[in-house]
């Protein structure tokens, strides 16, 4: 493997990269200065930049004009089209041990799809699936909510473990969508539609939204995509352990947030995006509620078809 950056030329194996990488500092910024002197202060400008661009087209399902550039469009929230790109590209590696620029563009290459139609069907994803989802659909005192909302056809599809490019969790997306005029389209439909990738993409926006307009989530920080994407990829892992996390508590959640938040700067190094770079969300001056179209209209936007 050879990574050129300017003048600066790395050339080795896969595993002697990822030791020069590993241990990833807990600030990126840092991460960031010891590439520039290991590569040379061009290389976040020339490392990557032809597989971030593949990355923005993910699959060659039907719908496959649906990019994460027409969803950021459609959801009218600044910068998710690159964090899609990170997020779905972290779920494809996950567990793997950090590439080179080069080696992560043939991988996508190979596999243009990435995680589109993954099925993790893990023990403990099966079964914090189902809880997901009983919570929502069983009366009290198994349940939360009285009345209990709608229960899917295929209950035992949507509770039988995580999906897709973002190993979306789909007992618990199943409903994504009634808060906003108890919108629920995909209820009576089979877990199946959660391989289509504007599924996946609606599932993920409406997920998102709910993140950064949670006040119980402090995601933003103001001028500062690194953090603030980074806080909401780790909400998208454990909101619960991302609030521990926060709070300095060594909890089991807190450490699959930190964990989140880690890789979340890896990846993106990986596919040539500098989180830094990244729009906010939205800034001081405008809310995101006059931004974002709305569960409904989002659905409608990506051109959903069940």
């Amino acid at each position: 493997m050879i990574i050129q950056a300017g003048l600066i030329r790395f050339e080795g194996t896969t595993d002697e990269l990822a030791e020069l990488l590993r241990p990833l500092p807990e600030k990126f910024e840092l991460f960031l200065e010891s590439i520039k002197e290991v590569f040379g202060p061009d290389a976040l400008a020339t490392l990557g930049l032809q597989l971030a661009e593949t990355l923005r087209r993910p699959t060659t399902a039907p719908q496959g004009d649906e990019s994460f550039t027409k969803a950021e469009k459609a959801a009218g929230i600044p910068g998710i089209g690159h964090f899609f790109a990170i997020w779905s590209w972290g779920a494809f590696r996950a567990g793997q041990s950090p590439v080179g620029i080069e080696e992560a563009a043939a991988l996508a290459k190979a596999s243009p799809e990435l995680c589109r139609m993954c099925h993790n069907t893990s023990e403990s994803e099966r079964k914090f699936s189902k809880l997901a989802l009983d919570r929502v659909t069983k009366p009290p005192p198994e349940g939360k909510y009285d009345p209990p909302w709608k229960a899917p056809k295929d209950y035992a599809g949507w509770s039988d473990g995580s999906y897709g490019l973002f190993d979306l969790l789909a007992g618990s997306v199943a409903h994504l969508g009634i808060h906003e005029g108890k919108f629920t389209p995909l209820v009576d439909y089979p877990a199946t539609v959660l391989y289509q990738i504007d599924v996946q993409l609606y599932l993920a926006g409406v997920m998102v939204k709910r993140i950064i307009n949670n006040p119980n989530l402090i995601v933003l920080v103001d001028d500062n995509p690194l953090e603030t994407w980074a806080n909401v990829r780790a909400c998208t892992s454990s909101p619960s352990g991302f609030q521990d996390w926060q709070k300095g508590k060594a909890t089991n959640g807190a450490q699959v947030a930190a964990k989140a938040r880690d890789n979340f700067f890896m990846r993106a190094l990986e596919i040539g995006i500098d989180p830094a770079a990244m729009a906010m969300p939205f800034d001081k001056k405008t809310d995101l509620h006059w931004l974002w179209p709305g569960a409904e209209a989002y659905f409608k936007a990506l051109g959903v078809k069940l």
